[in-house]
């Protein structure tokens, strides 16, 4: 199998990059822990790698100083995100997490999301003891979500708190979108 890769300009060298499967890429190696296999490629390439996800090459950035100079010195070069098939299959092209586009659209859903997110840091009821409707809510959540675990600490065996805490998260942005939580 003939794999295509994009030519580096002259004078240039491309990034170490592991061995990949074909169409593959590196997915498969990344496995359940992506963090700990690219900090282990790191230590055996170094802070600047490369990695494909399917054909999609993808710049890896380890290191303190490294990153500093991507995102401080050379912010205009490393802005955006990857613009990966996966990514606008799930979310129909729409989400402003994984848009890779920097332009006037992704800036109308920042400048909406900072201006929600304001709205909702500003003081509430002046009676309620929260400075704000955020707080407010994950107040209320928090003071459910330990009842809910002192219930569960009190019963006979172990439980995984993982799935209460994704529920109160969700509870938190469900208030604050539609005024209520859920069970």
């Amino acid at each position: 199998v003939r794999t295509w890769r994009p030519r580096v300009p002259q004078g240039l060298k491309s990034p170490p990059e592991p061995w990949g499967w074909p169409l593959l890429g590196h997915m498969l190696m990344l496995g359940k822990n992506p963090h700990v296999v690219l900090s282990q490629l790191s230590q055996r390439y170094g802070d600047v790698l490369q990695i494909r996800i399917g054909c999609t090459p993808v710049l890896v950035l380890s290191g303190l100083d490294t990153v500093r100079q991507a995102l401080v010195r050379q912010g205009d070069d490393f802005k955006g995100r990857p613009d990966l098939y996966s990514f606008t299959l799930i979310t129909n092209g729409q989400s402003m997490t994984f848009n890779p586009d920097s332009g006037p659209v992704w800036a109308a859903r920042r400048r909406l999301a900072q201006n929600a997110l304001k709205s909702f840091s500003t003081a509430s009821d002046p009676a309620s003891s929260s400075s704000c409707y955020l707080e407010e809510h994950v107040n209320k959540e928090a003071k459910y979500l330990l009842g809910k675990f002192q219930e569960l600490m009190s019963g006979p065996g172990r439980f995984d708190p993982y799935r209460y805490i994704v529920v109160s998260v969700a509870n938190v942005i469900c208030a604050i979108c539609f005024g209520r939580r859920y069970d």
